[in-house]
């Protein structure tokens, strides 16, 4: 269901926290950025969220607001001047954040986020060069964490089952608890008190008799049976 998959989503996000860090560190070190951050959608909200950095602690400003606007646009951007940010977003952002590359980090179905690099002034390279190699870590990124989140589902399909089993087992050791002591206090003590009744004919009957003989075949009858119940219970 959408409520297990954006649970499961939730869930590796935390888990992967470490990972994320990792993801942006070799991002901004392979292409010599002066930072890199990556948001995440928060799925109740439709915000992006700072998850991990790299260069600096906090985004500039409007970097948020940039990464939104790239993953509305559903593909990369490289922003080279603030004209091209303020065309993009319709506020500034500030001049040492640029030039600027945002790639989306994409799930199977929906985005994870965007990867946001900013890089250092630079002559005669254009920016969008770095284009192919972000957007493939970023590709692996996204494939890497549908493969986890696929994961947690499973492992919780697989509680959900083992649930299942115990609440299936619990539900039969009641059902042969009932029935040993219907058997005990049923079947068993009848059988008990049919015995003594025959045990009281056996005394009052002659001895070689044909009627004396039956009683006898009786009883043993029944003394197998009130131990035969006495199995089943045990």
């Amino acid at each position: 269901s959408m409520v297990n998959r954006h649970e499961g989503r939730l869930a590796v996000k935390q888990s992967f926290s470490p990972g994320w860090k990792a993801l942006v560190e070799r991002a901004g070190k392979a292409v010599g950025a002066s930072y890199a951050f990556l948001f995440l959608c928060d799925q109740h909200s439709s915000e992006l969220r700072s998850a991990a950095c790299y260069g600096r602690a906090e985004a500039p400003e409007g970097l948020s607001a940039v990464a939104g606007w790239a993953l509305s646009r559903g593909e990369a951007i490289c922003l080279q001047g603030e004209g091209d940010a303020k065309e993009a977003t319709g506020s500034g952002l500030n001049k040492a954040a640029l030039p600027l590359i945002c790639v989306r980090v994409m799930g199977h179905a929906a985005p994870w986020g965007v990867l946001a690099i900013g890089l250092p002034p630079t002559t005669g390279e254009e920016p969008s060069r770095w284009l192919p190699l972000l957007q493939s870590l970023a590709d692996l990124a996204g494939a890497h964490l549908e493969i986890e989140t696929l994961r947690s589902e499973l492992f919780r399909k697989e509680e959900q089952v083992r649930e299942l089993v115990r609440d299936t087992l619990d539900a039969q050791e009641a059902e042969r608890e009932r029935i040993c002591l219907e058997v005990h206090d049923g079947v068993t003590q009848t059988l008990v008190s049919a015995f003594q009744y025959l045990q009281t004919l056996e005394g009052s009957s002659s001895e070689g008799t044909p009627a004396r003989q039956l009683v006898l075949r009786a009883s043993a009858l029944i003394r197998q049976a009130i131990q035969e119940s006495r199995e089943v219970i045990n």
